[in-house]
Order: structure tokens, then C-alpha cells, then sequence
């Protein structure tokens, strides 16, 4: 018999757990896998499985951005589905997302900045808690604040050198610090324990690229010195550029731009993101320009 245990309700993804037969493997394969789905009357949705979490008696599972609803959760094992009979009590196995149990972020600032910028973050997550180590923070009850995320980079919480959080984190705001040196367009979200799950980021806070990608936090790159500052106009002026997270990735290669015209790169050195160095060659002077920096 199948009795599974779930906490109330949220709407962005949310960690459930539920008890179920030996034959689920902690180390899921094509010979033994659980499949978890959120089912209504109009939708299905899979149910991520936390392998790690996963266990002979239990599964973990984090859910997908879902439409406020009641949804049945039918688990699969080895590709059989565990019919409602064999549930101890259907009408328990239930899951219904709710927007008021999602963590909302209301404001971020900057909204742009090099890597390692400190961010202001402000909305409502329902806690101050980050750490069962803390006071009123200990007991399983009290939900924390589990990662802040810049895309797939950590925005961490506390400052290494105090092991202090940044400012005083309160359940309406906090601060952290965007521990990635990728430059590039990334959207900021929080996990919270319990029933909440991830945060929902108000509507305004986002922006649209010029290639329709959405985004609440751009990270660019600082170019602290170029020289020299003057050359020949036929090119082959060598510039040497100083600056910090010049990131140089399959996806977007570094290009350097003079007067409208690409100058050749001839050396990049910039295994240290604080201190990295480009050497190009200038192109000749073009017959006419629009600017003379890009």
C-alpha cells in the first residue's frame, strides 16, 4: 500500500516527499525508474525526481511552475502505474499550487553590474531564516531561505570574510553577492523550504534583450584602461586593454571593435577576472565611421 505524505500547498517548484513500494531504487535506470506526475482534469506535469532524496520507502520530487489547481499525484514504477486503489487514501494524495504560498521578489538592485556586484533584493519569502543554526530557525517548521540564484550562478547570502550575512536578512529583504565572473543576461530566483519552493518575480522587474530573452539582471564587463590612445590611420596600431571579466565563451567569443571596424586580436590573457589583458592590431581608417569606439 502506497501512503504518500505531502505539506501544503505553492506554486513555483516545491519539494514533496511520499512513502512508496520496495521497488523504488534510490539510483533510478531504464530497468528501475519512478516517474512522478501532477495530473488535473485539463494537464499533466512531471514531477522532477530528487535522486539523492530517494530511497526504498520514499521519493523526492521538485515541482514544475504549475497553474493554480487540485492535481492527483500517480506514480509510476518501472513504467507501471500504481493504481488508486492501492493508495491508502487518495484523497490525501493531492497537490494544489497556490499563490499565496509563492515567495514573490518585488525588487532588485542594480539591475545590471560587473560580476561580484552586491545585490538589494526586496518582496516577501515568508522568513529570515537561512540556517537551522540560528535562533527560531531550528525547528523542521521554520522554512529557509535554501539558495539565492543569478541563472546558474550561486548569489551567496553571507560575506566569507565575516561569516555574517551582508545586511540584516529579514523575510522582505536581504543582500547578496553575485559569486559568478560570466558576463551575460540572468534572471534571479529563490528556493525556500517547505511548501513554499521557488520565488515568482513581479512582472515589471523584467527586461527583453534584443535577441526576446527575458531577463532582471545583466552582468558586463569593465574595461579599466586602453592604450595607446592614438595611432596611425592606416592601422597596425597595437592596442593593449585592461579590464576585468572579459568573458571569452563558444557562445559569445570576445570581438573588439575600432571605428565601426574589427580589430584583430592577437593575444588575450585572462586566467585572473580581475586583472585580464587584450592586445589587438587596429584596422585602417574607414572612409567614414559612426562612432568611434565600439
Amino acid at each position: 500500500m502506497w501512503d504518500p505524505v505531502f505539506d501544503s500547498n505553492v506554486n513555483p517548484p516545491t519539494m514533496c516527499t511520499g512513502f512508496a513500494q520496495n521497488s523504488f531504487s534510490t539510483a533510478p535506470s531504464t530497468s528501475t525508474s519512478n516517474l512522478v506526475q501532477l495530473v488535473d482534469g485539463y494537464s499533466v506535469y512531471d514531477c522532477q525526481i530528487h535522486t539523492d532524496k530517494t530511497t526504498n520507502t520514499q521519493i523526492t520530487c521538485y515541482t514544475p511552475v504549475m497553474l493554480e489547481s487540485l492535481y492527483q499525484i500517480r506514480v509510476y514504477v518501472n513504467g507501471n502505474l500504481i493504481p488508486l486503489y492501492q493508495y491508502y487514501d487518495p484523497k490525501q494524495a493531492t497537490f494544489a499550487p497556490s499563490l499565496s504560498q509563492t515567495p514573490i521578489i518585488s525588487g532588485i538592485i542594480p539591475r545590471s553590474g560587473t560580476p561580484q556586484t552586491l545585490i538589494n533584493v526586496t518582496g516577501a519569502w515568508q522568513t529570515a531564516c537561512y540556517s537551522r543554526d540560528l535562533d527560531g530557525c531550528s525547528e523542521d517548521n521554520n522554512p529557509l531561505i535554501t539558495r539565492v540564484y543569478l541563472g546558474g550562478h550561486l548569489c551567496n547570502l553571507i560575506n566569507p570574510s565575516t561569516s555574517a550575512p551582508y545586511t540584516t536578512l529579514t523575510a522582505t529583504n536581504l543582500e547578496c553577492n553575485f559569486e559568478g565572473s560570466e558576463v551575460g543576461l540572468f534572471n534571479l530566483s529563490m528556493l525556500v523550504s517547505n511548501q513554499y519552493g521557488r520565488t515568482l518575480a513581479n512582472s515589471n522587474l523584467f527586461q527583453v534583450s534584443g535577441s526576446e530573452q527575458l531577463y532582471n539582471f545583466q552582468s558586463y564587463a569593465a574595461i579599466t584602461s586602453v592604450s595607446p590612445n592614438n595611432g596611425s590611420t592606416q592601422g597596425g596600431t597595437v592596442l593593449t586593454i585592461n579590464g576585468q571579466y572579459f568573458d571569452d565563451s563558444t557562445q559569445y567569443p570576445i570581438q573588439i571593435n575600432v571605428g565601426d571596424q574589427p580589430c584583430s586580436i592577437l593575444n588575450k590573457s585572462l586566467s585572473n577576472a580581475n586583472a585580464q589583458t587584450i592586445t589587438c592590431s587596429t584596422p585602417s581608417q574607414p572612409t567614414s565611421t559612426q562612432n568611434q569606439y565600439h
